[in-house]
Protein backbone atom coordinates (compact mmCIF):
# COMPACT_ATOMS: atom_id res chain seq x y z
CA UNK A 1 0.00 0.00 0.00
CA UNK A 2 2.43 2.44 -0.99
CA UNK A 3 -0.03 4.91 -2.09
CA UNK A 4 -1.29 5.58 1.27
CA UNK A 5 2.03 6.28 2.84
CA UNK A 6 2.39 3.49 5.45
CA UNK A 7 5.65 3.03 7.27
CA UNK A 8 7.07 -0.19 4.91
CA UNK A 9 9.77 -2.26 6.39
CA UNK A 10 12.52 -4.30 4.41
CA UNK A 11 11.87 -8.17 4.86
CA UNK A 12 14.73 -9.72 3.72
CA UNK A 13 14.34 -13.62 2.48
CA UNK A 14 17.56 -16.14 0.55
CA UNK A 15 15.91 -16.49 -2.80
CA UNK A 16 15.85 -20.39 -3.78
CA UNK A 17 16.97 -21.31 -7.25
CA UNK A 18 14.92 -22.10 -9.97
CA UNK A 19 13.83 -26.06 -9.30
CA UNK A 20 12.87 -26.97 -12.94
CA UNK A 21 12.29 -25.48 -16.00
CA UNK A 22 13.13 -21.92 -17.51
CA UNK A 23 11.06 -18.63 -17.06
CA UNK A 24 8.76 -17.89 -19.10
CA UNK A 25 9.20 -13.80 -18.82
CA UNK A 26 11.13 -12.59 -22.02
CA UNK A 27 12.56 -9.35 -22.26
CA UNK A 28 9.75 -7.80 -23.98
CA UNK A 29 7.53 -9.00 -21.26
CA UNK A 30 10.09 -7.19 -18.64
CA UNK A 31 9.88 -4.28 -20.77
CA UNK A 32 5.76 -3.97 -20.95
CA UNK A 33 6.18 -5.25 -16.91
CA UNK A 34 8.77 -1.66 -16.79
CA UNK A 35 6.32 0.40 -18.46
CA UNK A 36 3.02 -0.64 -16.61
CA UNK A 37 4.72 0.07 -13.70
CA UNK A 38 6.42 3.76 -15.20
CA UNK A 39 2.72 5.03 -16.50
CA UNK A 40 0.30 3.58 -13.65
CA UNK A 41 1.45 5.33 -10.48
CA UNK A 42 3.36 8.36 -11.79
CA UNK A 43 2.47 11.08 -13.89
CA UNK A 44 6.26 12.30 -14.87
CA UNK A 45 6.14 11.08 -18.81
CA UNK A 46 3.50 13.75 -18.99
CA UNK A 47 4.80 16.34 -17.31
CA UNK A 48 8.19 15.34 -19.24
CA UNK A 49 6.60 16.10 -22.23
CA UNK A 50 5.13 19.40 -21.30
CA UNK A 51 8.51 20.49 -19.82
CA UNK A 52 9.80 19.34 -23.41
CA UNK A 53 6.90 21.69 -25.28
CA UNK A 54 8.10 24.99 -22.80
CA UNK A 55 11.30 24.08 -23.22
CA UNK A 56 10.95 23.89 -27.12
CA UNK A 57 8.62 27.71 -27.70
CA UNK A 58 11.39 28.92 -25.04
CA UNK A 59 14.38 28.24 -28.06
CA UNK A 60 12.08 29.06 -31.12
CA UNK A 61 11.29 32.20 -29.63
CA UNK A 62 14.83 33.51 -28.33
CA UNK A 63 16.06 31.61 -31.93
CA UNK A 64 13.62 33.72 -33.65
CA UNK A 65 15.11 36.81 -31.77
CA UNK A 66 18.42 36.10 -32.97
CA UNK A 67 17.39 35.33 -36.43
CA UNK A 68 15.49 38.93 -36.76
CA UNK A 69 18.85 40.58 -35.59
CA UNK A 70 20.98 38.31 -38.12
CA UNK A 71 18.28 39.46 -40.90
CA UNK A 72 18.19 43.37 -39.76
CA UNK A 73 22.37 42.68 -40.05
CA UNK A 74 21.68 41.00 -43.60
CA UNK A 75 23.76 37.98 -42.68
CA UNK A 76 20.94 35.49 -43.76
CA UNK A 77 21.65 33.80 -47.45
CA UNK A 78 18.96 31.55 -47.55
CA UNK A 79 15.51 33.03 -48.00
CA UNK A 80 12.44 31.20 -46.60
CA UNK A 81 14.16 28.35 -44.85
CA UNK A 82 15.12 29.79 -41.39
CA UNK A 83 11.42 31.32 -41.08
CA UNK A 84 10.16 27.94 -41.77
CA UNK A 85 12.06 25.86 -38.97
CA UNK A 86 11.12 28.28 -37.09
CA UNK A 87 7.36 27.97 -37.64
CA UNK A 88 7.97 24.24 -37.20
CA UNK A 89 9.77 24.51 -34.12
CA UNK A 90 7.34 26.72 -32.24
CA UNK A 91 4.05 24.21 -33.57
CA UNK A 92 5.93 21.13 -32.65
CA UNK A 93 6.52 22.50 -28.91
CA UNK A 94 3.29 23.98 -28.73
CA UNK A 95 1.77 20.70 -29.76
CA UNK A 96 4.00 19.27 -27.22
CA UNK A 97 2.70 21.77 -24.20
CA UNK A 98 -1.52 20.78 -25.59
CA UNK A 99 -0.27 17.68 -25.21
CA UNK A 100 0.96 17.67 -21.67
CA UNK A 101 -2.25 19.57 -20.64
CA UNK A 102 -4.67 16.93 -21.83
CA UNK A 103 -2.22 14.41 -20.49
CA UNK A 104 -2.24 15.97 -17.26
CA UNK A 105 -6.48 15.32 -17.28
CA UNK A 106 -6.60 12.38 -18.28
CA UNK A 107 -4.07 10.86 -15.88
CA UNK A 108 -6.34 12.72 -13.03
CA UNK A 109 -9.13 11.04 -14.39
CA UNK A 110 -7.64 7.71 -14.75
CA UNK A 111 -6.36 8.50 -10.80
CA UNK A 112 -9.88 9.28 -9.89
CA UNK A 113 -11.40 6.31 -11.29
CA UNK A 114 -9.56 4.01 -9.84
CA UNK A 115 -11.47 3.77 -6.71
CA UNK A 116 -8.90 3.46 -4.41
CA UNK A 117 -10.49 4.14 -1.10
CA UNK A 118 -9.28 7.25 0.65
CA UNK A 119 -8.42 5.76 4.21
CA UNK A 120 -7.58 1.76 5.18
CA UNK A 121 -7.90 1.48 9.43
CA UNK A 122 -5.74 -0.15 10.62
CA UNK A 123 -8.00 -2.13 13.27
CA UNK A 124 -11.33 -2.48 13.46
CA UNK A 125 -13.33 -2.62 16.95
CA UNK A 126 -17.14 -3.33 17.52
CA UNK A 127 -18.74 -2.05 20.77
CA UNK A 128 -22.18 -2.97 22.34
CA UNK A 129 -23.96 -6.14 22.34
CA UNK A 130 -23.35 -7.32 18.63
CA UNK A 131 -19.70 -8.02 19.04
CA UNK A 132 -19.04 -9.95 15.95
Amino acid sequence: LYWLGFRRVEVPYVRQARSAGKSAWTLRKRVRYLQDSIYSFTSLPIAAITVVGVVGVVASVSYACLVVAFWAAGRIDVAGYTPLMLALLFMASSILIGLGIVGSYVWRTYENSKGRPTAVTMTHERYGPDRR
